[in-house]
């Protein structure tokens, strides 16, 4: 892999660079949850809830109760 990178760093002789940096590429790992289970996790956790997190909780219900089921999606990030 890193013969890899390094065929693909080019090289700026010409012109105002004042730096370089790498990042490395994020990826997600996305999951098509079913609408009714979401939902009861999700009411789970609102009855466990202390106050501070009882608004966002409902908040979040009240989304997904008005989104299609084929919209829905649970993403989360992935280490490369």
């Amino acid at each position: 892999m890193t013969l890899h990178l390094y065929r693909q760093i080019r090289c700026y002789a010409e012109g105002d660079v004042d730096s370089i940096r790498f990042t490395w590429q994020q990826k997600d790992s996305l999951k098509r949850p079913d609408k009714d289970e979401l939902m009861r996790r999700i009411r789970v956790e609102l009855e466990k809830a202390g106050p501070d997190f009882r608004p966002p909780l409902e908040d979040l219900l009240d989304k997904i109760t008005g989104t299609p089921e084929a919209a829905l999606r649970e993403r989360r990030e992935v280490k490369v």
